[in-house]
């Protein structure tokens, strides 16, 4: 594998070069595009990414061996990874390969890209289409870990929409797929916090279904007794339909009164 942490996990060749180098990141590229036509047995071309996957891990070492650090090189790398990962279909192994590095070098990436003249978002826009790609082959962690770091690119940016990516809905996918309260929470707050810098960061429909949805998950913890948790999500109900459609803004006495009561109940459980 090539490594994305600062670890070393091959040695360069004794007659490595920046040639051989460059030979390898090509052929891996070539392999990575043949595999991505149909037709393919699923064992072999599995075989064929593991091996792709040590060729870049070649490629990378012999990179740092003999040549000046390239962006374009490090950004071929990066990704080519995380093709060949989506191309095994390991799960958890692309998850973990993810959280080890690859997520954040693909982040540093896009940023020193993002400073540059002439940016079309093209590491976001990729990262984007291999996480519609894990969702599609059912690996969702690692859809759930891209579909994140592509929030991270666009908030990085000050960029809300990039062709036909958007924050707000990369954040309602977020709210959809998070496997904790707390994880909820945590989004709604990032929304927010973005809210009360750039209030235009979300169109009134996003704003509209982020009121619903934490106004739905408030009944929802409310109604397991949950009151001090369901204040919170309400709190951010309050928020945001400011923000909303007429249609959803005319329902703001609703949600001040399920304030008000969750907040009483809150007390009376401290109490």
């Amino acid at each position: 594998m090539p490594s994305f942490n600062g670890t070393s996990t091959t040695a360069a060749s004794d007659i490595s070069s920046q040639f051989s180098a460059q030979c390898l990141l090509l052929s891996a590229a070539v392999t990575v595009d043949y595999l991505g036509s149909s037709g393919h047995d699923h064992t072999s071309a599995k075989s064929l990414h593991r091996r792709t996957l040590h060729r870049l891990a070649q490629s990378q070492q012999e990179f740092e061996l003999n040549c000046k650090k390239n962006g374009q090189v490090s950004k071929m790398i990066a990704l080519l990874t995380m093709r060949c990962l989506l191309g095994l279909e390991e799960d958890s192994f692309s998850f973990q390969t993810c959280n080890d590095g690859l997520c954040a070098t693909l982040l540093k990436l896009h940023i020193t890209a993002a400073a540059a003249a002439g940016e079309k978002f093209q590491i976001l826009k990729q990262v984007k289409m291999m996480s519609d790609l894990a969702l599609e082959k059912q690996m969702t962690h690692t859809d759930r870990v891209l579909t994140k770091l592509c929030s991270n690119m666009l908030q990085k940016s000050g960029v809300y929409v990039v062709g036909g990516i958007s924050l707000g809905d990369l954040q309602r996918k977020m709210i959809q797929s998070a496997v904790s309260v707390e994880e909820v929470i945590g989004i709604f707050q990032e929304i927010d916090d973005l809210s009360k810098k750039v209030g235009t960061s979300y169109s009134p429909e996003e704003f509209a279904w982020f009121t619903v949805e934490a106004h739905n998950k408030a009944i929802q913890l409310s109604t397991v007794g949950d009151d001090a948790r369901a204040k919170i999500y309400l709190t951010f109900a309050l928020n945001f339909i400011e923000f909303s459609t007429k249609e959803v803004r005319c329902h703001k006495s609703k949600i001040m009164n399920d304030f008000s009561k969750s907040a009483q109940k809150s007390l009376k459980q401290v109490f």
